[in-house]
């Protein structure tokens, strides 16, 4: 039973499209799949993914599969029919929890689904007010042992990353864990990763399939069909990636977008307009896409990975305040934990952030020599970045580290050349993001009042500096004084407004 894919707002910028099998990228984990369809040891495939990343595809792909068997019978659940049309198409992430009533309207559907198939279905009893668990543990039974007798029974349950955790505790308690009871069951659900097994029985027999991010010849393929499905387009794209080249096509989900977007829009352009939209598409339930930008503005320019404490000292706030800014948007899953305290903006996100946001970047590399002017001049030679993106120069055990300034665009082509193993000649082993120390220093100890004192300082005015907010207006005025080469201007009145601040950047 194929449900249909849920609608957003903006149903031309769907990236949650119904399956094509022309349109399907081959995804290798399909073959860890059906080793544990075969070996019967485990009765639940979970399959956990970030959301928009192509859970929904991959299980289509495989049921497609399964149908092929004759002794395999497969069975389709959406998390959406068991919301109401209203929670289906609302904005607010309280939505996401399931009544129920809901639950009840979902079973009659189902049961009358599974009655046009096995008409015995249908004298199931069935109230309203009998438990919800106890009527799918007797449907389970009667689809397996007498609807389908003699056929593998696999249950594909899909988009149970659209529930809040308290919504997936009672779903899986409620819904998963009556079809289970039935041993001759097999079921597959999609989840996000943070979305856990309680269940003891279904723990011990349950298998985590890790959908990963699109490698690099599958993402390749992804676009390249996208771009016979969107002629148009694909010149569109092409432009829009120009300004963001160190995008790897990984996210399944970003690159429908990027077609669905420049499809729509024919002067489509990588500014603000555009990475709400691709806020907006990514998270079905985000109530605010501007509050997630700016969250996003706030720490995009940090290193790729950080804890929350260091958020927090970049952000001058207290820790519960940084986890609680964190929290917004790991809920909406533009930010993923990845190892304990460890988090970081999901990649092809943070790469487009970083240059619509035109956003400063600083690079720490690490090169095999104890010289760092051979370090600048090799990289010099091969790229466009000069002496003065240079910020600091150290060697330390031998090895020389150098730390650059640049613009996000620049330094996603230096970190793609860095990535493409086509910096060898400048000597560089290693090459990572650090956060931008002058933007954030001067954004924590400057309010608004003192910004303009600052800049009256330096003989410029503080409403002629672009941008709406006051961490927009310390992005321009780093980047006039930086294309101008007069940052020792700058530092100086920085110096004379707070000298008990460290300016030795």
């Amino acid at each position: 039973m194929n449900g249909n894919a849920t609608s957003l707002p903006d149903d031309e910028l769907n990236i949650r499209r119904d399956y094509r099998p022309d349109q399907y990228t081959p995804r290798p984990q399909i073959q860890t799949a059906h080793r544990w369809f075969h070996d019967r040891k485990k009765q639940l495939l979970t399959v956990v993914a970030l959301p928009a990343t192509g859970k929904t595809w991959f299980l289509r792909r495989l049921q497609e599969e399964f149908n092929g068997n004759s002794i395999v019978k497969t069975l389709w659940i959406e998390v959406d029919d068991l919301l109401s049309p209203e929670m289906r198409h609302g904005r607010t992430r309280e939505v996401r929890d399931i009544a129920d009533i809901h639950k009840h309207a979902w079973f009659r559907d189902f049961k009358q689904q599974l009655a046009a198939q096995c008409p015995d279905v249908a004298a199931l009893p069935y109230s309203e007010t009998d438990d919800i668990a106890e009527l799918v543990e007797a449907l389970a039974n009667e689809i397996c042992q007498n609807c389908f007798a003699g056929q593998q029974v696999v249950l594909f349950i899909d988009n149970g990353d659209i529930l809040s955790n308290p919504g997936w505790r009672e779903f899986e308690r409620t819904i998963i864990e009556p079809f289970a009871r039935e041993k001759s069951l097999r079921l597959i659900v999609a989840a996000r990763e943070d979305q856990k097994i309680e269940t003891f029985f279904l723990k011990a027999s349950q298998q985590r399939l890790i959908l990963d991010d699109l490698e690099d010849e599958a993402g390749e393929q992804q676009m390249q069909k996208l771009a016979q499905e969107f002629p148009m387009a694909a010149p569109r794209v092409a432009h829009l990636l120009k300004a963001i080249p160190a995008y790897a096509y990984s996210h399944a989900g970003l690159n429908t977008f990027l077609y669905l977007y420049a499809d729509k829009y024919p002067d489509a352009q990588p500014d603000r307009h555009f990475l709400r939209a691709m806020v907006d598409v990514l998270n079905r339930f985000s109530e605010d896409p501007d509050e997630l930008i700016e969250l996003l503005e706030a720490i995009a320019d940090y290193a790729d990975e950080w804890v929350i404490e260091q958020m927090a000292e970049w952000q001058s706030v207290s820790n519960t305040e940084a986890w609680e800014r964190a929290s917004k948007l790991i809920d909406n899953w533009l930010v993923v934990n990845i190892s304990r305290n460890r988090y970081k903006i999901v990649d092809g996100v943070r790469e487009f952030v970083r240059v619509v946001l035109k956003l400063r970047a600083t690079l720490a590399i690490e090169a095999q020599t104890d010289d760092p002017t051979q370090v600048i001049n090799g990289l010099e030679q091969l790229t466009a970045v000069t002496a003065q993106n240079v910020r600091q120069t150290n060697v330390i055990a031998g090895k020389a580290w150098v730390t650059l300034e640049l613009d996000a665009e620049a330094a996603n082509e230096l970190m793609q050349l860095y990535q493409n193993k086509q910096l060898a000649g400048a000597g560089i082993i290693h090459m990572r993001y650090e956060a931008n120390k002058l933007l954030h220093l001067i954004s924590n100890l400057f309010n608004v009042d003192e910004m303009h004192e600052l800049c009256h300082c330096l003989g410029i005015s503080y409403e002629d500096l672009a941008g709406g907010g006051k961490r927009r207006k310390v992005l321009e005025l780093l980047g006039y004084y930086e294309r101008r080469a007069q940052m020792p201007d700058l530092l100086r009145c920085c110096q004379q407004m707070r000298p008990d601040a460290n300016w030795q950047i």
